[in-house]
């Protein structure tokens, strides 16, 4: 089975006092069910933990995956990944890490088979 490929959803750094640009870097990143978990807890949190993840298209899903990716040290991710596999987070965080679940799951279907 070949793995799915997702993005890139949209062009990253593009923001008003951006400076000119001179090209454009595509990188594909592979990565696991729990870092890809990680990355999207990490993404969200970056910005507007206010929204519902339940409410986030698969646009906005796909896009907090790919702003991580591109502004984060892999290192992060990790960081977010032992944290979630450690158990750090309880109440109300815990139900927010479910709703990301649920997101992830609407953005990046679990392959049938696997």
């Amino acid at each position: 089975m070949s793995t799915p490929t997702f993005g890139p959803t949209g062009l990253q750094n593009v923001h008003e006092d951006a400076p000119v640009p001179h090209v454009v870097v595509r990188l594909d990143v592979q990565l696991s069910r729990e870092e890809l978990f990680a990355a999207l807890v990490l993404g969200f949190t970056e910005t507007d933990v206010d929204r519902n993840p339940d409410a986030l298209s698969v646009e906005a899903i796909r896009t907090e995956v790919e702003s991580c990716l591109a502004s984060a040290s892999f290192n992060e991710v990790w960081k977010v990944l032992e944290r979630v596999e450690d158990g750090h987070y309880t109440g109300p965080q815990l139900r927010r890490l479910d709703a990301l679940r649920r997101a992830m799951d609407r953005a990046y279907p679990v392959r049938v088979g696997r």
